[in-house]
């Protein structure tokens, strides 16, 4: 999937409330074991690292390292700016 297709699916999946606001918690990583990405919903195979992160609030997220900037930056902007999402 082309970087610009992530983004909009992450856009997307954030201003639906399905991807919650990114939150600093703690985070795994590790080779990708074909789990599928909750940010960009591709599967996240052998090639690639796989990310799990753990929100505050309990919530786990699995994601590509690429993914997770994304996301990380919309919440940022968001916050900053909501008229950006």
């Amino acid at each position: 999937m082309h970087r610009d297709q992530r983004r909009q699916i992450i856009r997307q999946r954030y201003l639906s409330g399905e991807l919650p606001p990114y939150s600093p918690g703690k985070a795994f990583g590790g080779m990708g074991a074909g789990r599928v990405c909750d940010c960009c919903g591709d599967v996240i195979d052998q090639r690639d690292i796989e990310y799990e992160i753990e929100l505050p609030d309990g919530r786990q997220v699995l994601s590509h390292i690429g993914c997770w900037l994304e996301w990380a930056a919309l919440t940022q902007h968001a916050a900053q700016d909501p008229d950006v999402a």
